[in-house]
């Protein structure tokens, strides 16, 4: 009787401490030095403003297409967050399809393509490291 008492209290121990929690092996790659790259491309002759954000750093750019900015050696953490914004306010206005992208070490984590008009003149994506 004590036997099956202690194989089970073992075999209980056993499987407790045996399982890994899946949250300990992404945490294992964090912090990580990653290459971060934002572009925006697009059918339209101008260009216009654009946002970058690394968590709370910002830096606005006015630059034409295609547009192209990288942070190198960036270290991220679990929740770091990426953000792309651009806007079109320069005259005379042209209707065009933009296309932002977030690359990270040179893979694409996220784009999408907007329509750009004069009453709908902006577009943003948004990445966070999980």
């Amino acid at each position: 009787m004590k036997t099956n008492y202690y194989l089970t209290i073992g075999l209980i121990l056993l499987t407790f401490f045996s399982c890994k929690s899946d949250d300990d092996s992404n945490q294992s790659e964090y912090p990580k030095t990653v290459n971060i790259k934002f572009e925006v491309v697009s059918d339209a002759s101008l260009g216009g403003d654009f946002t970058t954000v690394i968590d709370n750093d910002s830096q606005d750019h006015f630059s034409g297409f295609p547009f192209s900015f990288s942070s190198t050696q960036q270290e991220v953490n679990i929740g770091t967050y990426l953000k792309l914004i651009y806007s079109q306010n320069i005259s005379p206005f042209d209707e065009h399809n933009a296309e932002l992208r977030i690359l990270v070490n040179n893979e694409l984590v996220v784009s999408e393509t907007f329509f750009i008009t004069e009453d709908n003149n902006s577009g943003f994506i948004e990445y966070t490291f999980q």
